[in-house]
């Protein structure tokens, strides 16, 4: 069957990747997921007849289409951003290409190499395709259980302002609440938001068993959605993720000439923490320098 949906999901499902399952395991438990189904295999005819029926029941709302590939979000990697996502689709024409273009994704370059160089192998991972109800939000943003930079200060929210693509970008710095201490200065930020994050991250974390990474949003009448539930990866730990940034700058210090210049987009999407990346970034080029 290429498509699946979320009542369809049970415990034997797990190739359908960390994204698509938990998701689908979480909104039958009644947690706040947005409507959606699982394409596990490019559609044929009668599939898109099943797919544009399920958009019809969901009275042809935008939707998201995103990536859901078998070893993505497996608590050992994250896989974030190696794969496509496609936001506000609203035609038919716009949605078999944006299905297409996700089931491809798999096999662009950066998503191999990210592949290679954490699975130690070529992975014949395969990609399943997860359609959900757009929300569109006033504020999107993430939930930490546990800080992920070892600093054991407690729980994290990080926000901004509409869709949550400039903070996964790197394009927009994110309001930052850390053990519920709500500072936030933006005035359209209802405290209770802070409550009801930490509760729906609690909820999660009892369920799933483990620390956790939250992908949520909160719409323009106020109302949360849980858009992504995974374990925070195993490459968040301290010791982890310095010998994995110190790997990675030393292959860059092998492979490149010091006169490449290097623009903070080229490292969004870096799975070890910006903060600590920035600071040897800087130390190690100065080093480079020198050489």
């Amino acid at each position: 069957m290429a498509v699946l949906f979320f009542d369809q999901v049970t415990s034997e499902h797990g190739y359908i990747g960390g994204k698509a399952f938990n998701l689908a395991l979480l909104s039958q438990k009644g947690f706040p997921v947005p409507a959606g189904v699982i394409i596990t295999s490019l559609p044929k005819e009668d599939d898109w007849d099943s797919l544009f029926s399920w958009w019809s029941s969901i009275d042809n709302q935008k939707v998201a289409v995103r990536s859901s590939a078998s070893d993505e979000d497996d608590g050992d990697v994250s896989f974030a951003g190696q794969n496509s996502t496609f936001l506000n689709i609203e035609t038919r024409e716009t949605f078999k290409k944006a299905v297409f273009d996700c089931f491809e994704s798999i096999n662009r370059q950066s998503s191999k190499a990210y592949r290679k160089h954490f699975l130690g192998q070529d992975s014949q991972g395969s990609m399943n395709v997860l359609i959900q109800k757009m929300v569109d939000p006033l504020y999107a943003g993430v939930y930490f259980s546990l800080d992920p930079r070892g600093q054991e200060a407690g729980d994290i929210i990080e926000f901004v302002e509409g869709l949550g693509e400039s903070l996964v970008s790197g394009l927009e710095t994110p309001t930052i609440i850390i053990a519920g201490k709500d500072e936030s200065t933006s005035t359209k930020w209802n405290h209770r938001y802070t409550e009801e994050l930490r509760k729906l991250g609690n909820d999660i974390k009892e369920y799933l068993k483990k620390e956790i990474d939250v992908e949520w949003a909160i719409d323009k009448s106020g109302t949360l959605h849980l858009l992504q539930a995974r374990p925070i990866t195993a490459t968040f730990s301290h010791s982890n993720r310095i010998k994995l940034v110190q790997d990675e700058l030393d292959r860059i210090k092998v492979s490149f000439s010091p006169t490449t210049t290097w623009d903070g987009q080229t490292f969004s999407e870096w799975t070890g923490l910006p903060s600590h990346l920035t600071a040897l970034v800087g130390s190690k080029w100065e080093a480079l320098n020198q050489d």
